[in-house]
């Protein structure tokens, strides 16, 4: 591969790794180059500029390691047809070619427009594909097939069970959605007061999001005389880093010893493959795995030197155990030839062959792959792990325990640290919960009220948050990481409470972010606050109105009155001389057209007139029945009714209601 006056190009999937065997190459004298992005930025702000692929072209370099997607460039188009390049050409070696099966369908589909390299490489070129972690059946039928490898080739399989490593499988117990991540708390020691006081780790995440977040998390457990020091002992490794922070992040990844100034490195796929990191104690992989592939690539970074032992902390959650138990008791789980039966085979070894040519292989969705389901659930069945491992990979190891697994020593899972005490935190709650059993129920907001306004809240939050001075530490977070959950929660409880900023600082008092943003958030709450009590003041209103129409509605159907359409009302007052204009005896007609119903009505356009004067009856029941009527119409028309001259007629103090009180007391009898 590196014979001399040779060249190999290596085409491997991330920048990281091939800046990695470059720089693992150069302590063995073998002159190598890694032209990617990365490089060919770095290269044009030297001076005097560096011309990356000229240099290729020489043949001053035995190994040129390049990407995927640099195979579509004009420049490595014009390399490989340099005649001094095609004379040199040894070897074409696609490096960890199972992630062209795991990112090539759908992340990296470069990979896939590997084959088509090898129509354009000379004839004496070698053809090689390098991995270490390959399952047997359909994986390794995918990798033949996307590298386009032709019968006859040779293959070498070698045993890929790491003897030094511990795999510990651990379940999530807490929250892993916000700000907190409290099963990793052990990770940040209370004695700690250096970074060579403990053991160098790297951190597998999901996403740079979720990185950004343990990070943050992990920085805010050191100790106040560490904290200017965290981005140093904490850091994170990610593709969007500018080439200055990859460069002195990747200088910190290889320290050792009294020199090196990192506790932990959080990394995403960028680190999974190949590299061989020194002094790494161990690798915590938390968050969701794809395949048994990928966690052999994650679990085989640390204790690369011989004589040195390592550990791989896996974290799963409850919803992968519950799958990887629905399997084993399914009808395929009870076929599956690789399942780990017993504890201890003892003298009964099943010999495992790898899977025919001729055997069919099963597509499956990625989250339910069932290598990876298997090695779940030889965990929660106390199975030995790695000798599940060794099964599905068909190594030697498959008639004895490991020794080291958590489902053969056991695991002791340490307790996070406990949470800071609000010790105000219960009388001010009392507090609110006396003062709220006295707001009316019309000023308590419904559940959708609240559901509104907390979309507002969280939709401010984005505008606040990128519409204030930048924080390093917000950059890559959503809005709802911005404004946990739990402190919306806090500010919509009893939401109307809330009458000064005072309260509100009380409330967002456990928010990361407060102290910045409290201010700004503040103004946005005061007019939700004032906004939501208008709008339920005026929904009461109109709820009123409605239930004194619903109750007029009701004593007229009782009265057998709901078929009238209009009422003529005499009505005879003198209206006191306070009022401008009105110092004469008025007469007044007035006609209210009701709703009237068809039920009752007999005909259309038929206008039914009911009049009533107010003069004494000869029976007190009649009388009073009469006043009761005209009450429920003036009522609603918002009249009044003078009082009678004569003790006999009756006040109507109902239709009173409706009309301003110092107008009622202008109301005279009239003497006529």
């Amino acid at each position: 591969m590196v014979r001399e006056g040779t060249m190999s190009i290596v085409v491997s999937p991330t920048n990281f790794l091939q800046r990695d065997m470059v720089a693992s190459m150069l302590k063995k004298n073998i002159s190598s180059i890694a032209i990617n992005s990365d490089t060919l930025t770095a290269a044009a702000l030297v001076l005097p500029k560096r011309e990356l692929w000229a240099e290729a072209k020489t043949g001053m370099h035995r190994l040129v390691f390049i990407g995927p997607e640099t195979s579509k460039s004009a420049d490595y188009q014009g390399f490989i047809a340099n005649q001094n390049v095609r004379s040199r050409l040894a070897q074409f070696t696609v490096d960890e070619v199972h992630a062209a099966d795991e990112w090539g369908v759908e992340f990296r589909t470069d990979f896939q427009d590997i084959p088509t390299m090898r129509a354009r490489l000379p004839d004496h070129t070698t053809y090689v594909a390098l991995s270490a972690s390959i399952e047997p059946g359909r994986q390794y039928d995918n990798c033949v097939k996307l590298m386009g490898f032709r019968p006859g080739f040779h293959l070498e399989k070698q045993d890929c069970e790491r003897y030094n490593v511990a795999l510990i499988v651990r379940r999530i117990k807490y929250t892993s959605s916000g700000l907190e991540f409290r099963d990793l708390d052990w990770l940040v020691s209370l004695d700690l007061t250096k970074a060579s006081d403990a053991l160098k780790y790297l951190l597998f995440v999901q996403s740079i999001e979720q990185g950004h977040r343990i990070v943050n998390y992990l920085r805010s457990l050191l100790l106040p005389h560490l904290q200017k020091y965290a981005r140093r002992l904490i850091r994170h490794h990610h593709s969007l880093a500018c080439p200055e922070c990859k460069n002195e992040g990747m200088e910190a990844l290889y320290k050792c010893g009294e020199d090196r100034d990192c506790l932990i490195h959080a990394s995403t796929d960028v680190l999974t493959v190949g590299v061989d990191i020194p002094g790494l104690a161990g690798v915590i992989i938390y968050g969701p795995i794809t395949s048994a592939s990928a966690l052999i690539q994650r679990a085989g970074r640390p204790v690369r030197e011989r004589g040195t032992k390592g550990f791989a902390w896996i974290y799963v959650t409850k919803a992968d155990m519950v799958d990887a138990m629905a399997y084993i008791d399914s009808e395929a789980g009870k076929q599956d030839k690789r399942v780990l039966d017993v504890k201890d085979l003892g003298s009964h070894v099943r010999t495992v062959a790898a899977p025919a040519e001729n055997e069919p292989t099963v597509v499956v969705n990625p989250r339910t792959c069932t290598s990876l389901l298997l090695i779940f659930a030889a965990h929660a069945r106390d199975r030995c792990i790695s000798r599940q491992i060794n099964i599905i990979y068909a190594n030697p190891g498959v008639d004895k325990d490991c020794g080291r697994c958590s489902s053969c020593v056991g695991d002791v899972v340490p307790e996070p640290r406990k949470p800071l005490a609000a010790a105000e935190q219960q009388p001010k709650d009392y507090v609110v919960d006396l003062e709220a059993e006295k707001v009316p129920g019309y000023l308590k907001p419904q559940a959708k009220d609240l559901k509104a306004v907390a979309d507002k809240l969280e939709n401010s939050a984005r505008i606040i948050r990128w519409s204030q001075p930048r924080r390093s530490d917000t950059l890559l977070i959503s809005a709802r990481i911005f404004l946990p959950p739990n402190i919306v929660s806090s500010i919509t409880t009893n939401f109307l409470l809330i009458t000064s900023e005072d309260d509100f600082k009380a409330r967002i008092r456990q928010w990361k972010y407060a102290e910045e943003y409290g201010a700004a958030l503040w103004s946005v709450v005061k007019v939700l606050v004032d906004n939501l009590r208008s709008e339920l003041e005026t929904r009461h209103k109109l709820a009123l109105e409605k239930q004194r129409d619903a109750r007029l509605h009701k004593w007229t159907v009782a009265a057998g009155l709901d078929h009238i359409k209009s009422v003529r009302v005499h009505v005879a007052a003198t209206i006191a001389p306070a009022i401008p204009s009105a110092a004469t005896d008025i007469r007044t007609e007035v006609d209210f057209l009701g709703e009237p119903s068809s039920k009752k009505s007999p005909a259309k356009n038929l206008k039914h007139k009911f009049e009533e004067t107010l003069k004494p009856t000869k029976s007190i029941k009649q009388r009073k029945k009469t006043v009761r009527l005209l009450c429920m119409y003036l009522y609603q028309i918002s009249c009044f009714v003078p009082t009678s001259r004569t003790k006999k007629m009756l006040c109507l103090p109902t239709a009173l209601r409706r009309v301003p009180q110092n107008l009622g007391k202008q109301i005279k009898p009239n003497p006529d």
